[in-house]
């Protein structure tokens, strides 16, 4: 029997519940929500840490970050690591890259054979940018919205309607997606394929095509934006609110506008995605394919006063996934079994019939997609750090690690008190119940369950040589930069601006 496809397709910062198919009461995502109706829907995944490299380091390697040793943007993993793209082309794969992975470094493959388009940013030299929060790597790429793809203040107060190099991006990587699949059809090959596509939609800059923004600026209703609204938090994120910009929170209109901003862009992404299944299906294999879509993380989108990532809150640690196989048994259903991107790529080896990763901690979660859910173990854990925050912000700084076992997420915090949570009782995480007298047991095992072979004083330690040794790479690579491994997916760079919002009655008269 014929191996199948494989199609991955992973976007950036998309909120698992910014799907219709989620129920979402204002997002339309008629391509998502066709592959659900198609496959298996997971409401409970969770990324490995709440930030695009560390996420995708331990996406591909099945590694927690304390294996891997990527906390940051910066990091690079080991070349001799090997990833479940290494595992699936020494099975006699085609592996191929489309856009973005965050690769650090030389090795721009990491077990991809090709590459049909190379990352968003123009340098895989990351560490040459120790310490710059201003993101000057990817100046050519955002030009006018540069400065507004960072977790900061001027990212919200620069959104709305308009153009960016991002949405540029996409376009960009279901092309050259799309014609690998059109000459596929034309030049068939007997070897199987896994193809993983990379997007960097919905990720910030909250900016967003004006037939899109407009939809969804009509229909929302405006946010509440008092500070008493937000309850008593939590003194880690009171800290972060205030690195960041956010406390107190944007006035109620800017709030709405990066509302409207992000909604737009997941459509932008839905139809990206709806332009690489419909290429599935005229390629005549859709019947030998696997497709899987999910995100590297989360989005919190003003939620808890909060935006961007890195927290443990639903809304930041949490993915979509869906998986939808060929006459897939569950077609349609979901399930609330708590599964991490780590455990995709065993998932995948599994269901090809291939041995999995030596040495892995992901573990194939089969037994789900198979309808067997008492077979899984049904818990995941994450890991936080903000490293790179510097003795000024040591707080900030501290390790910090999620367990979830069920519907009960335990966030430990090094040094501060811990959180407790039940997501199915309280799916918006309002309701705290760390010091509640009925859950102090629950509290001592899940904590001492989250520090299983997880030493915070150690990581701490650790990542402050980390910080150390990407100093000294950081002045060794500007003193003499390497030469890049992939060409810029770009000649010239893409256009970026921002429209001055428009009543309906302007844009309805304009339009006649």
């Amino acid at each position: 029997m014929r191996k199948p496809n494989i199609v991955l397709i992973m976007s950036d910062q998309h909120h698992k519940r910014a799907m219709s198919w989620a129920g979402h009461p204002y997002v339309k995502t008629p391509a998502m929500d066709h592959l659900a109706s198609k496959g298996l829907s997971f409401r409970q995944a969770f990324c490995a840490y709440p930030l695009c490299g560390p996420s995708r380091a331990s996406f591909m390697t099945s590694q927690h970050p304390h294996e891997t040793g990527v906390f940051t943007h910066q990091g690079e993993f080991r070349t001799d690591t090997p990833t479940f793209a290494h595992q699936f082309l020494a099975s006699g794969y085609e592996t191929i890259l489309s856009g973005r992975m965050h690769f650090v470094g030389l090795d721009q493959r990491h077990g991809f054979e090709r590459r049909l388009l190379g990352d968003v940013s123009p340098t895989a030299f990351l560490a040459t940018l120790f310490k710059n929060t201003t993101g000057e790597h990817l100046n050519p790429v955002l030009t006018d919205l540069h400065g507004t793809q960072g977790m900061s203040k001027q990212g919200i107060e620069k959104s709305g309607p308009g153009n960016s190099g991002y949405l540029a991006y996409d376009k960009q990587v279901t092309k050259a997606t799309v014609k690998f699949l059109e000459e596929r059809k034309t030049n068939p090959s007997d070897k199987p394929y896994m193809l993983t596509v990379g997007y960097i939609m919905p990720h910030c800059p909250f900016v967003a095509e004006s037939d899109d923004f407009y939809q969804y600026w009509d229909q929302l209703p405006t946010p509440d934006t008092r500070e008493e609204s937000l309850g008593q938090q939590h003194p880690f994120l009171e800290e972060l609110r205030r690195h960041w910009g956010v406390n107190p929170m944007p006035d109620a209109q800017t709030f709405k506008r990066v509302q409207a901003a992000y909604y737009a862009m997941v459509n932008h992404l839905d139809r990206q995605i709806d332009a690489v299944m419909q290429a599935i299906e005229a390629s005549g294999e859709a019947d030998n394919t696997i497709i899987v879509y999910t995100s590297d993380h989360g989005e919190q989108l003003g939620e808890h006063g909060l935006w961007w990532k890195s927290t443990f809150y639903e809304g930041s640690i949490g993915v979509p996934l869906i998986i939808s196989r060929p006459n897939d048994p569950r077609a349609g259903e979901e399930t609330q079994s708590n599964v991490s991107l780590m455990d995709i790529g065993p998932t995948l080896l599994d269901l090809a019939g291939l041995d999995p990763l030596p040495g892995v901690s992901g573990q194939s979660f089969r037994c789900v997609l198979d309808d067997k859910e008492d077979d899984w173990c049904d818990e995941v854990f994450a890991e936080n750090s903000n490293s790179l925050a510097g003795p000024q912000m040591s707080t900030l700084g501290l390790p910090q690690r999620m367990f979830k076992q069920g519907p009960w997420k335990y966030v430990y915090y090094h040094g501060m008190r811990p959180q407790l949570f039940n997501t199915a009782e309280d799916p918006l995480e309002e309701n705290d119940l760390w010091d509640d007298p009925s859950q102090t047991d629950r509290v001592k095992a899940m904590q001492a369950r989250a520090l299983d072979e997880w030493d915070p004083e150690i990581e701490r330690q650790r990542h402050e040589v980390i910080d150390q040794q990407y100093a000294v790479f950081a002045k060794a690579t500007c003193a003499a930069p390497p030469a890049e491994p992939d060409e810029a997916w770009f000649d010239s760079p893409p256009k970026n601006y921002i429209e001055p919002i428009q009543s309906k009655q302007t844009r309805q008269k304009d339009h006649t």
